[in-house]
């Protein structure tokens, strides 16, 4: 959680202050991923935002089978 940037507005300050966490969409998150590591990397399986969805499948599988973190650093996350 990110600390308080600064001098409190009196409106939010002391008691009864509701703690907030942003945070961003994960979906959106794998999407920003897949399009900077994976797309137009010649040593990646897949090349095309149309094999999204069997690169998210892979991830899931690899997840269910506990190899996720090895398959994904060397770049052999695919079903």
């Amino acid at each position: 959680m990110l600390p308080h940037a600064g001098p409190c507005l009196p409106c939010c300050s002391g008691a009864g202050r509701l703690p907030a966490v942003v945070v961003r969409n994960p979906f959106a998150r794998l999407m920003a991923y897949y399009q900077r590591a994976w797309l137009g990397n010649r040593q990646k399986a897949l090349q095309s935002v149309d094999e999204f969805p069997d690169w998210v499948e892979s991830l899931a599988a690899a997840q269910a089978a506990g190899a996720y973190g090895e398959l994904l650093s060397r770049g052999q996350a695919r079903g």
